[in-house]
């Protein structure tokens, strides 16, 4: 576990009012990661100054673009990092203080076809209460096998609270970046379909938030 290296990538768009609980999660974990890459999509000259002034706590590069989208932002934060895994973190979660060490012991690195390893979250609204402590369906078998059950259900498999190769995600492409919602069920689906392989583990790793401008509520 010790030489498995992990950077986070943050996709940042005027998200000052959750990215300093997400930057603290990321810095609390059991297993810091080698780096943090915090992306940010053509946020206001406001909100791009305060993420810079985080930096005088928090150890993170900042990466800039053009308004692209949260996908083109993913992309070019997992094209610029220097590790052999990814822990994406939306800019409105946060991890709870195993998420990294959890998706690391449960992952597969012997196995040549290993795509990412993912587990349960905790559910919470705006205000930051937690409304629940699970939120996958756990009627479902995981992690998915068949084909049917990936497009059939709903596949529950949140970048926030996942650990991906840099290799099998270059390999599929990453994101789409012309797609505005269910671009994180297209991107694991086309793990699936470019047989990589893939582990559950039970636990919650992540704190999801649902709030009214993501696209989980959309």
């Amino acid at each position: 576990m010790a030489s498995t290296s992990v950077s986070v990538v943050i996709a940042f768009y005027n998200g000052s009012r959750w990215i300093e609980r997400a930057l603290e999660s990321v810095a609390n974990q059991t297993m810091p990661p080698n780096e943090v890459i915090v992306v940010n999509d053509g946020s206001s000259e406001e909100e791009l100054g305060f993420l810079v002034g985080l930096q005088q706590r928090f150890k993170f590069q900042i990466l800039n673009q053009e308004n692209s989208g949260q996908s083109a932002a993913r992309n070019l934060g997992v094209s610029k990092a220097t590790s052999d895994y990814i822990c994406l973190l939306d800019q409105d979660d946060y991890y709870l203080p195993k998420h990294n060490q959890i998706l690391v012991e449960n992952a597969d690195f012997e196995d040549p076809t290993f795509g990412f390893s993912y587990g349960d979250l905790w559910r919470s609204n705006e205000a930051g209460q937690i409304l629940s402590h699970s939120s996958i369906n756990v009627k479902i078998k995981h992690p998915h096998t068949s084909l049917n059950t990936l497009v059939g259900k709903n596949m529950f498999i949140v970048p926030s609270a996942t650990l991906i190769s840099r290799t099998a995600f270059l390999a599929v492409g990453g994101f789409d970046p012309e797609l505005r919602g269910f671009e994180d069920d297209d991107l694991f689906l086309r793990f699936f379909l470019a047989g990589y392989s893939n582990r559950f583990t039970p636990e919650a790793v992540t704190v999801w938030t649902i709030n009214t401008s993501s696209t989980s509520f959309t």
